[in-house]
């Protein structure tokens, strides 16, 4: 569990059995961001938490992939110490949204993680066969989004559509014709 984390839940739970004595200062959460980037950089397999950049595509390979014209993409301000990196691409005209997060997961364990992972996927799931990625197909039509996930190495993809009306047959074909990071 991160150490900002388990820092704040324990002190959640000793402010609820009462007044106690005054535990050490934990990590702030920026030294606690910093402490997970510096874990992982020191790993020698996979890519690290710091390199992680969701801002993948360029607005005219998600316009020929997708059929419209996209702004750039906007990085999200991850949550300290999170393992996970946002980004979000706006259809100009304000008619919908792709989304990358990408997920870090520890070089050490990424398959038994990726796969727990992926087991908690709301809506219908299809896995591509034979897809060199191990991709799945999350369909959730009745909120209008639709993704593709995947892995690469120790990286987690997911590629999101949001507020997309075409259906999950059109969805699953555009987000296929855009190029892996």
């Amino acid at each position: 569990m991160h150490r900002g984390l388990a820092t704040a839940i324990f002190g959640a739970a000793l402010s609820a059995c009462g007044p106690t004595a005054t535990p050490a200062a934990g990590p702030s959460p920026a030294a606690a961001d910093h402490a997970v980037e510096a874990a992982a950089t020191s790993r020698p397999a996979g890519v690290a938490l710091g390199a992680l950049n969701p801002c993948v595509f360029t607005p005219a390979e998600i316009g020929v992939a997708l059929t419209g014209q996209y702004a750039p993409g906007v990085r999200v301000v991850p949550i300290p110490g999170a393992p996970r990196r946002d980004c979000t691409y706006d259809q100009q005209g304000g008619q919908g949204q792709l989304r990358v997060n990408v997920t870090w997961l520890e070089p050490s364990s990424a398959a038994t993680s990726k796969a727990m992972m992926l087991n908690m996927l709301a809506g219908g799931t299809a896995p591509m066969p034979g897809d060199p990625d191990g991709a799945i197909f999350q369909d959730q039509t009745e909120l209008g989004t639709y993704a593709l996930h995947y892995s690469r190495g120790n990286l987690l993809y997911e590629v999101r559509l949001m507020t997309f009306r075409e259906g999950a047959a059109a969805a699953k074909a555009k987000l296929l014709k855009l190029r892996r990071p």
